[in-house]
């Protein structure tokens, strides 16, 4: 019997001129697969994950989700499918390029700052992946600005040594940034008291981001309390003082107090509206519509159905015109 000598793979690095796109040889046969750029240590994993095998047609679906799941594998950098035609038949080549283990991981300056769970993916003698040093970075840099540390900055370092990779992280969170003056640009000086507090942001307190975007919110709700439901609030910070305080500007567009242009209670017994509407309802047609007037009156119609032995939900339907600056408001009311 004649034996027959194996197709060999190639080694890295590949010739350009000789390893094409697999998409150039769809339906060829395949007559080896090979698997480049692997150590000993993640081989025999990969080479068992991979689907297409040899004196298959080549698929291009079916390579690109063998690279797929070389990529899920978490331990390569990079992957990528290529065909050599030779004497003995078509190679379907896997290149890879295997990420290092980390040898050594420092982190400066981060007390107060790191969750433990953070720190998993960078442990000691894992493979590098460098997605979960620039994740650890970025989170490290917001809980340091949540913290009140603008100036806060983070970097990493990521040094190649005989064994892997050393990994540095470096945490220069700066001084705690404080609350400045707080000013508010375009709203009525008898809105003003109200602003402050529903802002609940006192000057010379400490400046924590995460809380600017709950405290602009804040002074929109307490807009539309007051009935103004069109108005627009930017919130601005100056640039900081050389004692580290920070400037906040809050710029306001108040628009218009809406009006109700209608009041309806449904649900109710025949001939229960008027009553409501007279005896039960503050609210009148033609008054500011406030949400907190619609809310207390949501609460004395069901205080006065509870009275008669009757429990029942009470939701307020609210139709805006925007063009009139009006509501249009209902009360509806369902038994339970």
């Amino acid at each position: 019997m004649v034996k027959t000598e194996e197709v060999r793979c190639p080694e890295l690095p590949l010739v350009e001129d000789v390893a094409t796109a697999a998409d150039t040889v769809v339906g060829q046969t395949i007559a080896r697969v090979c698997l480049l750029g692997a150590s000993l240590e993640t081989r025999a994993t990969a080479e068992r994950s991979l689907q297409v095998l040899a004196g298959q047609a080549v698929d291009t679906t079916r390579v690109r989700e063998d690279l797929a799941i070389l990529d899920g594998l978490g331990r390569y950098d990079e992957v990528a499918a290529y065909t050599m035609a030779t004497e003995r038949g078509l190679l379907l080549l896997y290149t890879v390029r295997e990420r290092p283990r980390i040898a050594g991981f420092t982190l400066l300056g981060a007390e107060g700052f790191v969750e433990l769970e953070r720190l998993k993916p960078v442990a000691v003698n894992r493979p590098l992946d460098v997605r979960a040093v620039h994740e650890l970075t970025r989170a490290l840099r917001d809980r340091c600005l949540a913290a009140g540390h603008v100036q806060c900055q983070v970097e990493h370092v990521i040094s190649p040594v005989a064994s892997g990779a050393q990994v540095q992280v470096t945490v220069q969170a700066g001084p705690v940034s404080r609350i400045g003056a707080l000013t508010f640009v375009g709203a009525r000086p008898q809105a003003l008291a109200g602003l402050r507090a529903a802002a609940e942001l006192r000057p010379g307190g400490p400046l924590v981001r995460a809380q600017l975007a709950e405290a602009r919110a804040r002074v929109l709700l307490w807009y539309a309390m007051a009935g103004r439901l069109a108005a627009e609030v930017t919130l601005v910070e100056g640039p900081a003082a050389a004692d580290g305080t920070v400037p906040l500007r809050f710029t306001v567009e108040e628009g218009r107090v809406y009006t109700l242009a209608g009041l309806h209670v449904t649900g109710s017994a025949a001939g229960e509206e008027a009553r409501l509407l007279r005896d039960v309802v503050t609210l009148r047609v033609g008054a500011a519509y406030g949400r907190a007037a619609v809310a207390e009156d949501v609460a004395r119609i069901k205080v006065d159905h509870e009275s008669r032995g009757q429990q029942v939900w009470v939701t307020p339907r609210a139709v805006r015109d925007d063009a009139r600056a009006t509501i249009e408001l209902s009360f509806e009311v369902a038994r339970r």
